[in-house]
């Protein structure tokens, strides 16, 4: 079940990353994909981008900047022409 607080931080970083990675993702390779966003536990969400095309520093960065929090960022193959990109975030 999730608690009050966490579950305000997750509708916080869906709007964050609806208004603002837009602008900071200059290659348009994150921004707009499909996001699954899961608490892990009262202190660790999971933000996993679905079906990104390439990724660079950059995207890792601008995703970063946009969350405002520590985050961890992992990237596995998804398809033969797609990534999955996961964040792993420790909420304050």
């Amino acid at each position: 079940m999730l608690t009050t607080s966490l579950n305000e931080l997750i509708v916080g970083i869906q709007q964050r990353l609806a208004e603002q990675l837009p602008a900071a993702d200059q290659n348009g390779w994150i921004a707009g994909r499909q996001v699954t966003i899961t608490p892990l536990d009262q202190q660790t969400v999971e933000l996993v981008f679905h079906g990104v095309p390439q990724v660079s520093e950059a995207e890792v960065r601008a995703v970063r900047r946009v969350l405002e929090m520590s985050a961890f960022c992992s990237v596995l193959p998804e398809s033969a022409s797609t990534l999955r990109v996961t964040f792993l975030c420790h909420v304050p």
